[in-house]
């Protein structure tokens, strides 16, 4: 059995699929297996495996019909046998000695659960040039936290903290959080982390040469749907609000859906919604002025 399994769902990424796939054989740590997870695709995306399939038993191809990305990294979890599991979205990818050095942290910290390290985004026309940010700002985005329980819930209630290839987990994470939920459309990966956290799972950020988490920014992208995110956002918010305890943690969660409310007015403003968006603005103010009375 290989030691690792790296999860690759593929969703019509057929021209990006071979240069993710290749950043999987550049490992310096030889001992996995890849399952790739066609999501229903209707582009060349099966050809593109099996020609991997063909030279390299270690890559492994499973259909299903298109259910979306999280029903697909679930396909790929019950297909896999690696002690370790190593999330790789199909346009993205991995540096070379990423799984070497996260998986050999794991041996060293058997307390931790989950390990993370950095991560840059990379354009298809300049994949040399790597960047902080999609915005382009010169700091990093991923948070350097170690720690487990509310330590990193509350970090996680401010922001994500990395990114989905960034981390390698121990598969026992599954076994004691669960698969991710297959009725979100975006943000996934960020409600996972939350259940984690909720779960006692230990986090662990370690920086290691070589071992880059690498995310392609392009017009397909998920992430720009900026209406999807912030909904989305909303609604794990108000799914956590029974299961936080601590009130400075429920405050915080709070202000999150505040955030977000006031974030999709302004963009009904800016579509010309403008009576909406305003008293979605005055609603939230009214809110926060009863909250801050009780």
């Amino acid at each position: 059995m290989p030691r690792i399994t790296v999860i690759v769902p593929c969703y019509n990424y057929g021209y990006l699929l071979g240069e993710t796939l290749d950043s999987v054989l550049c490992q310096t740590d030889t001992d996995w297996e890849c399952i790739v997870v066609d999501d229903g695709s209707t582009d060349n995306t099966q050809d593109v495996v099996a020609s991997y399939v063909r030279k390299d038993e270690r890559f492994k191809y499973v259909y299903q019909k298109n259910c979306g990305l999280s029903a697909a990294r679930n396909t790929g979890i019950r297909n896999s046998t690696g002690e370790f599991l190593q999330f790789l979205d199909s346009d993205d990818l991995i540096e070379n000695r990423k799984i070497e050095s996260q998986v050999q942290f794991l041996h060293e910290h058997p307390e931790v659960d989950i390990v993370f390290g950095e991560m840059r985004y990379f354009s298809s026309d300049k994949p040399e040039k790597l960047f902080y940010s999609i915005e382009g700002k010169n700091s990093p985005i991923t948070k350097k936290v170690s720690g487990r329980g509310n330590d990193i819930l509350l970090r996680l209630l401010v922001d994500n903290i990395m990114v989905v290839n960034a981390p390698i987990l121990r598969k026992r994470v599954v076994e004691s959080v669960g698969y991710f939920d297959e009725n979100l459309k975006a943000l996934e990966d960020w409600e996972y982390w939350l259940r984690c956290a909720l779960k006692d799972i230990f986090f662990s950020y370690h920086d290691s040469l070589e071992s880059l988490a690498l995310v392609r920014f392009h017009q397909d992208s998920m992430s720009r749907n900026e209406q999807l995110m912030l909904s989305t956002n909303i609604k794990i918010r108000r799914q956590l609000k029974s299961q936080i305890n601590d009130s400075t943690l429920s405050l915080l969660n709070d202000r999150g859906i505040v955030n977000s409310e006031n974030a999709i007015a302004v963009i009904a403003i800016r579509n010309g919604k403008i009576c909406t968006g305003l008293i979605s603005i005055l609603k939230n103010i009214i809110k926060s002025l009863r909250a801050r009375v009780t």
